[in-house]
């Protein structure tokens, strides 16, 4: 009588389980990777708002060309933009001075609230402006 030996080999059915497990891991640490990469760019336009912001006080206080500095926040454009600008306020501006810096298209301006009812923060060579700044940013989910 012949003998059969015994293999130990996977099933088709077993393979087709395990590559969907792994398929279904792929597609939820991509949409984790996806979520961390805008919230990074959240986290670097805002860096950037903040040191625009520091460079239109430190111009004022040092007095650059004997002028005051502001920043001014245009939620209507597209993309949303911020604009370093020379001069008392925005309307009264030196435009050949004007900086745009443009958010990332993940990124969007929420909630604008400086008191005065302006879009601009501008310095005054000794301190701020009489200005409180709330400005909220957020991710555009898509």
């Amino acid at each position: 009588m012949s003998q059969r030996t015994k293999t130990k080999s996977f099933t088709l059915i077993e393979l087709l389980i395990v590559i969907a497990i792994l398929g279904i891991l792929i597609v939820a640490s991509a949409s984790v990777f996806v979520f961390f990469q805008k919230r990074s760019q959240l986290n670097n336009d805002t860096e950037k708002i903040i040191n625009i912001l520091r460079l239109a006080q430190s111009k004022t206080l040092a007095c650059e060309d004997l002028s005051r500095y502001g920043v001014y926040f245009d939620a209507n454009a597209s993309p949303q933009q911020y604009i370093l600008f020379k001069g008392d306020n925005f309307a009264g501006r030196d435009l050949n001075f004007d900086k745009t810096y443009n958010l990332s298209s993940e990124v969007e301006f929420y909630d604008i609230d400086l008191s005065g009812g302006s879009e601009a923060v501008s310095y005054t060579h000794l301190r701020a402006h009489e200005t409180s700044l709330h400005l909220v940013c957020r991710l555009l989910l898509e």
